[in-house]
């Protein structure tokens, strides 16, 4: 299906992640040395870590609750910080913040990065794959009624009090035939003096398991990416839409 073009579209960050299986005595030093082929780009290197809470029960007797973080991998920026690769124990991401170009520049970019971590790191397999997209929406105030821009707006039943200082839902939506799983959460994020900004986020994934090598994967981002429109332009109105013609 065709979807009007959207010159302002309210993409702030979408995101290609690939979780792997590795073996758990992996050292995230070895993610530097592939890094080197693209440290140009991404001159900023960050640490990324683990907070692991570990809660234990004594004789009937709950303990204190120990928070302990652990390394699992790097985040590599460019010097604007609008592109980052994560290389990770768990995985590979890639993420393209504000301001967006387009699909196509995304997935290619991907596709590279990825190869560059499955060749240098060698993943016994992928255990998940998805496609992310967070929209912030400038809805412009006042606004007596979400109904006006969202499809599935929150309602504010008789008997409630009337003002409505915020609201958060997160649907889980299923195709089994194809094993696709769709995660669509909206949170009023906040309200200036001119907009309520709310969150869009759109995560569709799934959890089979591929062989590390396998490139049909790409096909399967495809079909992400076309479910991730279809979910985004039929969570909003037209009066929505012409926001960001």
């Amino acid at each position: 299906m065709k979807y009007p073009h959207l010159e302002k579209a309210p993409i702030t960050e979408a995101l290609i992640d690939i979780q792997v299986k590795l073996p758990e005595s992996l050292d995230i030093e070895v993610f530097l040395e592939p890094y080197k082929i693209f440290q140009q780009e991404f001159p900023i290197k960050e640490e990324r870590q683990e907070i692991i809470t570990e809660i234990k029960v004594v004789k009937g007797k709950p303990q204190p609750v120990v928070n302990k973080s652990q390394p699992i991998g790097y985040f590599f920026k460019t010097q604007d910080k609008a592109k980052l690769v994560q290389f990770r124990k768990n995985g590979y991401t890639f993420n393209k913040l504000r301001p967006y170009s387009s699909w196509s520049d995304i997935i290619s970019e991907a596709r590279r990065f990825w190869e560059i971590y499955r060749d240098n790191i060698k993943p016994d397999s992928i255990t998940r794959i998805a496609v992310r997209y967070i929209n912030h929406l400038n809805l412009p105030l006042p606004i007596s009624d979400f109904g006006v821009y969202l499809t599935n707006s929150p309602t504010i039943r008789e008997g409630y009090p009337p003002k409505l200082d915020g609201f958060l839902s997160k649907l889980i939506v299923s195709d089994p035939a194809i094993s696709i799983t769709s995660h669509i959460t909206q949170q009023l994020d906040k309200t200036t003096s001119k907009y309520a900004v709310v969150i869009l986020d759109i995560d569709v994934f799934n959890k089979d398991s591929y062989s590390s090598t396998d490139n049909k994967i790409w096909k399967i981002f495809e079909n992400f990416h076309n479910i991730k429109n279809k979910i985004f332009f039929n969570s909003l109105t037209d009066n929505a839409l012409e926001l960001f013609k």
